[in-house]
């Protein structure tokens, strides 16, 4: 049992509450606003730590299951069975349209977690606190999850509402979008405060809360996409070589439900399968629809495994090698006229369904493999050669890739003949994310964040497909229901009017 996962149970109990006015429907479908009812609750230590352990709760909805079809779909990792009509099939598709309900509810919870953040905010300055080590824990954990609200909102949208007060609902329904600068300042700043005010690491209960290290790591993720890799080095230096994380020898343990926040991990977001509402819809919702049977669940095919990936795992020699073997699964199922046949699933984060979309499957947001690739992709782009230690912390993950000892040289190694200058160890950096990161959310930023995801996007699809991609894509439309709420929020981003 992972015991920070089941407290979360009475801090989503008292989120219910203090945001959603008692979770009516009419509220829920609505930015969540700061409520006269709740203005008590702030007022005592216990209460206040009470709101940290729910922001936690905020979380659960955004990333389970709406980020993985965010960060995937779009890209040319995973695809969609359901049509281009479908939410999940707009992303895929590139029809999005402003009233694709994956995009309106992304919004919604991003900005719940960002309003309780706020009120913790506002409140810690104003109660006494026994333990002061306490009072900046709480502070540094509603910063890291109100920078971590804002930077997914600014990626996928780019200017939004910068709320860093708790407004009334008359304030916020004239909120105006800001500009996407000031947004990335307040993320920054967010982030350098919550990497001192909290601590390295937890135990007991704590373990799953956000460290020092969750907040460096994310600041150089930050930095990384706004192309300031001079100011990326420091955080991800920071965490390499003074954090406790070390690449986990066996690359499929990574996923496995009953290793939980292990050494790799930085940090995850927490669920628990069982009867208590907390458990992942991931596993559910990505499997292909024709392995529902044979499964024992109503799958979602919405995160089908590709040709394109499958095709690079082989071309790189990775068709039977231990991380190809822990990223995609096969399944045999038998069709409506009893031929034996076979199809392709995610298999990342696969774990016995007994119970349908409440697995016990953590999401995970960090983890060091991660941040090796982002160290080594800005220290390739502040040097004029690519330096050994850059490479060498690739090549620690490719002989994991391939079932090798970590610190040992191997038979895959990225050579310096092999990468003689700058773009080229660039493109095998680009490489390497995507076959390490696959469908952990990643795809679909690193596309945008590198400039590719047009000529990657379009040669995907091919000049006969009747799906284009166009520079517009690069950010999503502004729900619709939020300008019919608040008509400032207009215009829209280009191509969505």
């Amino acid at each position: 049992m992972k015991t920070f996962k089941i407290t979360t149970v009475m801090g989503l109990a008292i989120t219910c509450l203090i945001l959603a006015a008692s979770c009516d429907k009419k509220f829920l479908n609505r930015k969540p606003f700061a409520d006269i009812d709740s203005e008590d609750f702030y007022t005592s230590q216990k209460n206040i730590e009470i709101a940290a352990v729910g922001l936690y709760g905020t979380l659960q909805n955004f990333y389970n299951p709406n980020y993985p079809s965010i960060g995937e779909l779009p890209g040319d990792n995973a695809s969609d069975g359901s049509g281009a009509a479908t939410a999940s099939g707009q992303l895929d598709k590139f029809t999005i349209i402003p009233n694709n309900s994956i995009l309106s509810a992304v919004w919604r919870d991003s900005y719940r977690s960002i309003l309780q953040s706020n009120k913790i905010l506002a409140s810690t300055p104003l109660v006494e606190f026994v333990d002061e080590d306490k009072k900046k824990q709480v502070e540094g954990e509603a910063r890291f999850v109100r920078a971590l609200s804002y930077f997914n909102l600014v990626r996928m949208f780019g200017k939004v509402p910068l709320d860093t007060l708790v407004l009334t609902q008359e304030q916020a329904r004239k909120s105006i979008r800001n500009e996407v600068e000031d947004i990335y300042e307040v993320i920054v700043h967010d982030l350098e405060m919550a990497s001192v005010q909290l601590p390295g690491a937890y135990t007991g209960n704590g373990i799953g809360r956000a460290t020092k290290w969750a907040a460096l790591t994310l600041l150089g993720k930050v930095y990384l996409t706004k192309h300031e890799f001079d100011k990326a080095v420091d955080p991800l230096k920071t965490v390499v070589e003074d954090g406790p994380y070390s690449l986990l020898p066996n690359y499929a343990d990574i996923f496995d439900p009953k290793n939980a926040n292990h050494a790799e991990s930085i940090f995850e977001i927490q669920y628990e399968g069982g009867t208590l509402g907390e458990g992942s819809r991931w596993s559910f919702i990505s499997h292909p629809n024709a392995l529902q049977e044979v499964m024992g669940i109503s799958a979602g095919n919405r995160l089908v495994p590709t040709g394109s990936i499958i095709n690079l795992f082989t071309a790189e020699g990775e068709g039977t090698s231990p991380r190809y073997q822990a990223t995609i699964g096969t399944m045999q199922y038998q069709n409506a006229s009893g031929a034996t046949l076979s199809a392709r699933h995610v298999k990342k984060h696969y774990m016995d369904h007994t119970m349908q979309n409440q697995s016990d499957d953590n999401w995970p947001l960090l983890r060091y493999a991660d941040v090796l690739l982002m160290y080594a992709e800005a220290l390739n782009e502040i040097s004029g050669t690519p330096p050994v230690e850059a490479i060498e912390y690739v090549n620690q993950i490719r002989r994991r890739a391939f079932g090798e000892p970590i610190n040992v040289v191997g038979s895959h190694e990225l050579t310096p003949a092999k990468i003689a200058d700058t773009d080229s160890f660039r493109e095998a950096i680009y490489l390497e994310r995507r076959l390490e990161l696959a469908f952990e959310g990643h795809r679909w930023f690193d596309l945008v964040r590198t400039n590719t995801y047009v000529e990657v996007m379009n040669d995907y699809f091919g000049s006969n497909s009747p799906y284009k991609v166009e520079p517009y894509h690069r950010l999503f439309p502004v729900p619709q229901r939020e300008i019919d709420i608040n008509p400032l929020l207009k215009p829209n981003n280009e191509g969505y009017n």
